[in-house]
């Protein structure tokens, strides 16, 4: 997933150095984030529409050439407010013979944290499984944190679960593996293999690391 690879060369690099090792790679498309922005803020006028896609098609045409590309990061941690614009934006991108077979990612912040956007977090995650286009759940919340293990990662991982098996989506984890802020670093493999086989305990089908 991009995360300082925000340029279109930085994405065309990124793809010809993944696709040469076999790795998928999950872009971010300005112009792609532009139509997200436009639809959320209710400033998008039918010029400035027609222009964002059409710039976001003639980049694509580029990033089909490679087998590392993945799909489109459409966004990371929305509130909930925001859902409707990234699934508008879905809709487009899904509609384009181009994308079949590529992917629509949204990551979702963990639970705990206060900055969802609902009146609970389950709603929010109910509301991203069926509003924003993504074709499979993901959220972050790091356990190692401060000394201790946060007790939410648990039900975070309860609620996605349960989630994905109403919306018929699995659900993938992001693991810990670089300390930030009040986060600790990973100092052995038991930190990792805790981190992956607690999710997987949980049915994760897929793991995420931060930073990599």
């Amino acid at each position: 997933v991009a995360i300082y690879e925000n340029t279109y060369d930085l994405s065309i690099k990124v793809l010809e150095e993944f696709s040469e090792r076999g790795l998928k790679f999950f872009l971010k498309d300005q112009n792609m984030s532009d139509l997200i922005k436009g639809y959320q803020t209710g400033t998008l006028d039918e010029t400035k529409e027609a222009a964002y896609k059409a710039a976001f098609k003639k980049n694509l045409e580029e990033y089909i050439k490679y087998d590392g590309f993945a799909g489109i990061y459409a966004a990371d941690e929305p509130k909930t407010q925001q859902f409707a614009g990234i699934g508008k934006a879905a809709e487009y991108f899904h509609s384009l013979e181009e994308t079949k077979g590529r992917e629509w990612w949204v990551n979702l912040l963990g639970s705990g944290y206060g900055a969802h956007g609902s009146d609970s977090y389950i709603e929010h995650v109910d509301e991203a499984a069926r509003t924003t286009g993504a074709g499979r759940l993901s959220f972050d919340q790091y356990p190692l944190y401060n000394g201790k293990i946060r007790d939410s990662f648990f039900s975070n991982l309860a609620q996605m679960a349960a989630t994905g098996k109403v919306h018929n989506k699995v659900f993938d984890t992001f693991i810990l593996t670089m300390g930030h802020w009040d986060y600790r670093t990973t100092e052995n493999y038991d930190d990792l293999a805790w981190q992956i086989y607690t999710s997987m305990a949980f049915g994760t089908r897929g793991i995420e690391t931060f930073t990599y």
